[in-house]
C-alpha cells in the first residue's frame, strides 16, 4: 500500500500532537507542515519529523497532499479549509469545525461542491473507549439511558487564544464541544437544548452549563469552564446500571460498568429502620466506602497519543472513495456549530 501523504496547516501545539499521532496510523507520512513564516515552518518540521517545512499557505497547497489537517485558529478554519478544498485537497479540520455556524456551513458546502472528503477532527469519537460505550448501550448493558453527565473544566490564566473572542475562544467552543459532541454521538440529536453562560472581561464565555433532552427522554448535563477545575469525566446512568469513562472525556482509556436492580415499593423492609440506628450511622465513615458501587472495568487503550485514530478513519474513507465519515458527518458538524452559536447567544441573555 502506498504511503498516505499528510500536510498540516499551522504549527501550534495541536499540530505537533497530531503529527505525533500519525506514527500510530499505518501508512501515514507527514509530507509537510506550513506556517505563514518560513522559519517557524522549518522549526516545526524539525520538531515533528515532517519532510518539509513550508512558508506560506499558498505554497503549501501547491505542494499537494492526500489530505490536509487544518490546525490554525478556529476563526480561520473556514477560510483555510475552503482554500484547501478549492485546491483539490481533502481536509480534516480541527475542532471546533468553525468559529460560527456560517463558517461550518461554508466548509460543508465547499466539500460537497468539490466532491472531496472533509471531516471535523473530533478525535475522541474514534477512540476504542467510545466505540465500547456505543456497543454497551446498543446491547442494553445498562438498560435504557436516563441521564448523561460530562464536563471539561480546566482553570487557565486569563489571556491567550482561549480568551480571544475574535479567534474563536471560549469555554464552549474550545472545551464544551467535547462533551456536547459525545452526548449527541451516544444518545442522539437533542430535541431540546438550553444553556447558562457566564462571560468574562474579554467577552468570551468563561463558564457554560448545557442541558439537553435526547430522543427517548434521556437528559444530558454538560459543563465547560476556563476558570475552574473539574473531574472531566463522562458517565451515563441507565435504568439497570451505569457506564463511565476511565480517563478524561477528551481522551478516555477504558470503561467502567455496574449494574443494579430498581427498588420496589417499600424497599428495605425491616432493615430500613435498622440502617437509621445511631450506632450504625456512626460507622458510616468506615462502612460507606466498602458499600460503594462495584464497577467492572474494561480496558480500551488508544494507540499512540490517541490522535492517530481519526487520521486512520480519514485515510480509510478517502482510499475507499468516500467523501464523509458516518462517525462524524458534515451535516452534524454544521448543526453542532449552529447549536453552540445559539446556546451562547440565548444562554448569555
Amino acid at each position: 500500500m502506498n504511503g498516505f501523504r499528510w500536510g498540516i496547516l499551522g504549527t501550534g501545539e495541536i499540530s505537533r500532537k497530531f503529527a505525533a499521532g500519525l506514527r500510530a496510523a499505518p501508512g501515514a507520512e507527514l509530507a509537510w507542515i506550513a506556517s505563514r513564516e518560513a522559519g517557524r515552518a522549518e522549526a516545526a518540521a524539525r520538531a515533528t519529523g515532517a519532510a518539509r517545512g513550508i512558508g506560506g499557505h499558498a505554497a503549501a497547497l501547491a505542494a499537494g497532499a492526500d489530505a490536509v489537517y487544518v490546525a490554525t485558529p478556529a476563526a480561520l478554519h473556514a477560510d483555510h479549509a475552503v482554500a484547501c478544498l478549492e485546491a483539490g485537497l481533502p481536509v480534516l479540520v480541527e475542532k471546533p469545525f468553525a468559529a460560527d455556524a456560517a463558517g461550518a456551513a461554508r466548509i460543508r458546502d465547499a466539500a460537497r461542491a468539490a466532491g472531496l472528503f472533509a471531516m471535523e477532527a473530533m478525535w475522541t469519537r474514534f477512540h476504542p473507549a467510545v466505540a465500547g460505550a456505543r456497543a454497551a448501550l446498543a446491547a442494553g448493558e445498562i438498560g435504557a439511558p436516563r441521564q448523561l453527565r460530562a464536563e471539561f473544566c480546566i482553570a487557565s490564566r486569563p489571556g491567550g487564544s482561549l480568551d480571544d473572542l475574535a479567534a474563536g475562544g471560549g469555554a464552549l467552543l474550545q472545551r464544551g464541544v467535547y462533551p456536547l459532541s459525545l452526548a449527541v454521538h451516544l444518545l442522539g440529536w437533542p430535541e431540546a437544548a438550553t444553556a447558562m453562560v457566564r462571560r468574562g472581561p474579554s467577552g468570551v464565555d468563561e463558564e457554560v452549563t448545557v442541558s439537553l433532552r435526547h430522543p427517548g427522554g434521556a437528559l444530558s448535563q454538560l459543563r465547560a469552564s476556563l476558570r475552574a477545575n473539574g473531574a472531566n469525566g463522562l458517565e451515563i446512568l441507565g435504568e439497570g446500571g451505569a457506564l463511565a469513562f476511565d480517563g478524561p472525556v477528551y481522551r478516555p482509556w477504558g470503561l467502567r460498568l455496574r449494574r443494579y436492580a430498581p427498588r420496589g415499593p417499600g424497599a428495605g423492609g425491616r432493615l430500613a429502620g435498622l440502617r437509621e440506628h445511631p450506632a450504625l450511622q456512626r460507622l458510616q465513615p468506615w462502612l460507606g466506602p466498602l458499600r460503594g458501587p462495584r464497577w467492572r472495568r474494561r480496558a480500551a487503550p488508544y494507540a499512540g497519543n490517541g490522535y492517530g485514530h481519526q487520521a486512520a478513519e480519514v485515510m480509510a474513507r478517502i482510499r475507499a472513495g468516500e467523501t464523509e465519515s458516518p462517525m462524524m458527518p458534515l451535516d452534524e458538524s454544521a448543526a453542532l456549530a449552529a447549536l453552540m452559536e445559539r446556546l451562547l447567544t440565548e444562554g448569555a441573555a
